[in-house]
């Protein structure tokens, strides 16, 4: 009877659980580690089934697998070891490795089980595995950020010669070589806007917004650009809040989603967008201030496997066959969600559809009041950048609009003719100089003249940098490449104001 106490003691004191079982699968022992792991207490288990503890399909097949072992003596278990799932009390599953041994008890057989919870270990071999994708997406995203900022350089010099020549040419036949080529420059221009989006680096326009709105306005669109075998519905929380973000690049992301579900509905099927608002109190949304808008697209589609859905957002992985699908699609709504503050939930499985849920940070109610419309300033703009062809390229765009340039090619040499020529009424510099950045400039030349305009122009996107500037009030940010159109709206715009 000692010893029994003792084995007992040990048993109760163990940090893994530990099960005996009869024969028949009946559960005979249930230690005070088990009662932690399930949830169950010991007379609501002994004498029970240990199936109650499996969830499906491991409950509906242990009989099944007790018997063959009986009957031929084939072990998948019993000394062996492996990988299961258990079913708590309340329903819930958690992993754990379940060793079992086989002994003998009045020539019946008996079996021990020994479970080890492996819940933390999982949990923390998850985020090892978010943490390498972040690093590999990351490293990516500079590679492809890089590559788009210096090729956006090329393609601004490219058009903007084109836009000169344009002005100089009175043959139809020139004209329409240069509009081919200036399409060909502007489809350039869009693919480094996703390889921009990808890394996180393009330029956002971002608004306040209702994202309820902007929903409603593309939901016909979507319903015409899908077709008749998809049904688009959608449903709307009333009362979300507003959202900071580029409404464009927002549109563009939904129908690349409503795409990519309608291909996974070759039959047709159902497409649902919905609205949802998250409170800061709710544990996934407590990272942002004022909660998040969630906004998901869901569709009954094929769905996707695990190691589909694993690298849905690499940058030009796609299932699609050759020629019908670049890769860049989710990879961009990606990091256009993410640069904008939010982040992607990707949930799917094969034969039950995929959901795509955007998280954005909701804003509180909005408080800034619209700027004021002045008289016309002066016509001197001071253009600032490192790379001498675009340097030339924009003077001789600016000189055909009337301006009068002063252009050079450093952040010191501007503050010496900011210093020496009060009669600059604009600055436009690039953000990304060596030596002294377009943000340094700007902050200093706001010393000089506080009411200076400027305008940023960069190939990536440097919008996060420009809100948490102290003159962002003062500036506005130009995307490469630079259109002559947009050029001339945006100062004509800004030049009133001063």
């Amino acid at each position: 009877m000692q010893t029994e106490q003792v084995l007992r003691t040990v048993i109760d004191t163990m940090i893994d659980g530990v099960i005996l079982i009869d024969h028949g699968g009946i559960i005979q022992l249930y230690n005070q580690a088990c009662q932690k792991l399930f949830g169950y207490a010991p007379e609501e288990v002994l004498g029970q089934n240990v199936k109650m503890l499996m969830p499906s399909p491991y409950r509906e097949e242990h009989d099944g697998y007790v018997r063959n072992y009986r009957e031929t003596g084939v072990k998948r278990i019993i000394g062996i070891g492996r990988e299961v799932l258990g079913r708590r009390k309340d329903g819930s599953e958690f992993p754990f490795e379940l060793a079992v041994a086989e002994a003998t008890l009045d020539g019946r057989p008996l079996y021990i089980g020994v479970i080890h919870d492996i819940t933390e270990r999982r949990r923390a071999e998850e985020m090892r595995e978010q943490l390498r994708q972040s690093q590999k997406m990351e490293a990516i995203g500079q590679l492809t950020g890089g590559i788009a900022h210096d090729f956006n350089n090329l393609l601004a010099v490219v058009m903007g010669n084109l836009e000169l020549l344009d002005m100089r040419v009175s043959d139809d036949f020139s004209r329409r070589l240069i509009d081919q080529a200036l399409h060909s420059t502007t489809r350039g221009a869009e693919l480094t806007q996703r390889l921009l989006a990808f890394g996180r680096q393009q330029n956002l326009r971002a608004k306040r917004l209702n994202a309820n709105e902007l929903i409603l306005t593309i939901s016909s669109v979507l319903r015409h650009t899908l077709g008749d075998p998809v049904t688009v519905r959608t449903s709307l929380a009333p009362g979300l809040p507003e959202v900071e973000v580029d409404p464009g690049q927002l549109e563009n992301a939904l129908i690349n989603l409503a795409l990519n579900a309608r291909d996974a509905m070759p039959n047709g099927g159902s497409l649902t967008i919905r609205t949802n608002y998250l409170r800061p109190s709710d544990e996934m949304a407590r990272s942002s201030e004022h909660g998040y808008v969630v906004i998901s697209v869901t569709d009954t589609g094929s769905g996707m496997s695990e190691e589909v859905r694993a690298r849905v957002f690499e940058p030009f992985f796609t299932t699609k066959e050759i020629g019908k699908g670049s890769g860049l699609g989710l990879s961009m709504v990606h990091g256009f969600i993410t640069q904008s503050g939010g982040h992607v939930h990707v949930d799917s499985a094969p034969g039950r559809g995929t959901e795509v849920s955007l998280h954005l940070p909701a804003l509180a109610a909005a408080t800034a009041a619209a700027p004021s419309e002045t008289d016309p300033g002066g016509p001197t703009i001071l253009l600032v950048d490192d790379n001498a062809d675009l340097r030339s390229t924009v003077s001789l765009l600016l000189e055909s609009m009337g301006y009068r340039v002063r252009a050079v090619g450093s952040g010191a040499a501007a503050l010496d003719i900011l210093q020496s020529d009060t009669s600059v009424a604009l600055m436009i510099t690039d953000v990304m100089m060596p030596g002294m950045t377009g943000m340094e400039l700007g902050e200093r030349a706001l010393r000089l003249l506080p009411s200076l305009p400027l305008v940023f122009i960069s190939g990536t996107a440097d919008a996060d940098i420009l809100r948490s500037t102290s003159f962002r009030d003062r500036c506005t940010l130009l995307a490469k490449p630079i259109r002559k159109q947009a050029l001339s709206e945006l100062l004509t715009k800004l030049l009133r104001r001063t």
